[in-house]
């Protein structure tokens, strides 16, 4: 019980975190130098959405974890889903943004909880996928690419 009100009361901190640095934004204005189209605190303004949410989903949430980790299950799954992150990092380099992440997402999804594959495949794929059409086309910040390397394995190329 101790554990769940540590984490209620976290969350609650970021909450109100997450509000000061929101009044905060308030005070920024559209500069008319550098018109973009939108206001210079309009990607923030979605990050701080995204993370109050969260700590929402985590205040909710945080009962049903305190009920798995008394259960004995910490340690191995945590050496395990460090070393899963550590291997996407790596394989990011190598295979790109795409593959990395659907392979990232797939293990990590069917490790992690008690999901059915079909649906934890599907978001593994589509979500990435969704992640590199916002990035790539929408905000123009390219994710990496794969090795040069790889795409003549896979393009059919021979040197």
């Amino acid at each position: 019980m101790i554990k769940y009100n540590r984490d209620v009361l976290f969350c609650l901190l970021m909450l109100m975190l997450n509000a000061v640095l929101w009044l905060e934004m308030s005070s920024y204005s559209k500069d008319s130098l550098l018109d973009y189209g939108f206001d210079p605190v309009f990607f923030p303004r979605i990050l701080l959405i995204i993370w109050a949410v969260l700590c929402v989903a985590l205040t909710l949430r945080a009962r049903r974890v305190v009920d798995a980790t008394e259960n004995g299950l910490r340690g191995r799954r945590m050496l395990i889903s460090m070393t899963i992150v550590i291997v996407y990092v790596l394989l990011m380099s190598v295979a790109g943004f795409i593959a990395s992440s659907v392979l990232f997402m797939a293990i990590f999804a069917i490790f992690v909880g008690d999901v059915r594959r079909v649906p934890a495949i599907t978001a593994a794929f589509l979500f990435p996928l969704g992640l590199w059409y916002l990035f790539s086309q929408v905000v123009s910040i390219a994710p990496p690419s794969p090795a040069p390397w790889i795409l003549a394995l896979f393009s059919g190329a021979t040197s």
